[in-house]
């Protein structure tokens, strides 16, 4: 069982829905929790596992990726600190169909899925806001189909690199920890591509690469990338 003094300053406690907890509804949660921490590549789960357990993710990040004929697969969501692993495929009763793999040293806790589905059946408002999350997850996946449909590559970029840099809470690492590769799933794009576009955004200075990190320095000038569906010109 996790501790008071363990979850103090844990993201996912301050975050919904588990910010809505009363403290015997937390407790109760708790008693069935494992904290898991897991390096970077580590592979949390796999398509056809069962949904035993649900996943809060309290550091780092994670991609998951679905397999659709591509080799590698394409990245279909991006979950940060105080996000969540899961919880689709438990309320659904349906097996995982991505794999999630941990994109830096991460951290996050089990929570065993009959719990969760316990709590989520009483308490109309933890209801709610699990409903919300999910709602919000398919906003964002809206979001990036339309990206893809009427944006150039540079345009994709920037905008899913804006994105994911405003999606990390507070206190936690900065930058983007994806690889060129990731990137190119998320945004449809050709790996070599995104290559030459983020060579390019370095030399104006947007950005600087460091090993797998990417640090957004000039906000404005990807937003200004971004904007413009059709970047012509040199």
């Amino acid at each position: 069982m996790l501790s008071e003094t363990v979850c103090a300053a844990c993201p996912v406690l301050k975050a919904q829905p588990l910010c809505s907890l009363k403290h015997d509804e937390w407790l109760r949660l708790a008693s069935g929790t494992a904290p898991q921490r897991l390096a970077t590549r580590d592979v949390l789960l796999r398509p056809g596992q069962w949904p035993t357990f649900v996943y809060a993710v309290r550091e780092g990040s994670f991609k998951l990726v679905r397999q659709d004929g591509h080799q590698s697969g394409t990245v279909v969501e991006t979950v940060f600190p105080g996000e969540w692993i899961g919880v689709a495929s438990l309320l659904e009763n349906e097996a995982f169909d991505v794999t999630a793999e941990a994109l830096e040293p991460s951290a996050l806790c089990a929570i065993r899925g009959e719990d969760f589905l316990e709590q989520f059946t009483l308490s109309p408002t933890f209801n709610r806001q699990v409903v919300r999350q999910i709602s919000a997850k398919l906003d964002q996946a809206h979001s990036m189909l339309l990206l893809r449909s009427h944006h150039d590559a540079a345009s994709r970029l920037a905008a899913c690199l804006l994105y994911l840099d405003a999606r990390r809470p507070n206190g936690s690492s900065p930058g983007v920890a994806m690889t060129k590769a990731d990137l190119g799933q998320m945004i449809a794009t050709a790996q070599e591509t995104v290559f030459r576009l983020l060579t390019k955004f370095e030399t104006k200075g947007l950005l600087r690469r460091e090993e797998r990190r990417i640090l957004l320095l000039n906000r404005a000038g990807l937003e200004a990338v971004a904007a413009n569906p059709k970047n012509t010109g040199r």
